[in-house]
């Protein structure tokens, strides 16, 4: 009987013991928990509002209204291209003119002098001519030695040497050498002579290059 009791007794105390370790145990366990949720738990920031100061009335200033634009600028357009491949900008007001248009335009002292520079150009020996929509131009062969305009009420002429060692010089190399042609503005009769002075040259040095050719 004693003995049973003993057992009994012994029993029991194991099971209290067993009890408080795993009461500790768990204790153990919420504590570690506790302390990881406080380490990633983010700081709550308190946004105060700041305080809303009335509104100030805002004087109102006159404001000067300017005139509204009336005038149309005028449009830009291109105008046709050139034989020398260069290209200018006029406003429609402005839009390049014909030949006859331009001529007929010019007063009777610059017409005069159009048709004598006209009439020096046709008498040159073997010249090939031909009139387009906007030039008189000269030919020698192939190669255009004079190109007349009216610019602005302005007789111009571009004249170009064409020189017989030049064309020599691309023959020889295979590297082909362009004269750029010398500017006239024809406005009185000594021009006018530099012009077909000038024009006469040109003539007789593309005949000779023509001649070498042959």
């Amino acid at each position: 009987m004693i003995q049973i009791m003993l057992l009994t007794l012994i029993a029991v105390c194991v099971l209290a013991a067993i009890s408080i370790m795993v009461l500790a145990f768990c204790e153990i366990i919420n504590g570690m928990r506790d302390r990881r949720n406080d380490a990633n738990a983010q700081p709550v920031v308190v946004y105060q509002q700041a305080p809303v100061e009335p509104a100030k009335e805002v004087e109102k200033e006159a404001v000067a209204l300017e005139p509204a634009v009336t005038a149309v600028e005028e449009a830009v357009v291109e105008e046709p291209a050139e034989d020398d491949g260069k290209v200018t900008f006029q406003s429609e007001k402005e839009m390049r003119k014909t030949l006859k248009q331009a001529y007929a335009e010019l007063n009777q002292t610059n017409k005069d002098l159009y048709d004598k520079l006209i009439n020096e150009v046709v008498s040159l020996e073997k010249i090939r001519c031909k009139e387009s929509l906007y030039a008189y131009t000269a030919m020698q062969g192939q190669a255009t030695i004079a190109k007349i305009k009216i610019a602005r009420g302005t007789i111009v002429l571009d004249c170009t040497i064409v020189n017989a060692d030049l064309k020599n010089y691309a023959k020889e190399t295979g590297k082909k050498i362009k004269p750029k042609p010398m500017r006239f503005k024809i406005t009185d009769d000594d021009e006018l002579s530099s012009a077909v002075f000038t024009l006469k040259v040109a003539n007789q040095e593309a005949l000779e290059a023509r001649n070498l050719k042959k």
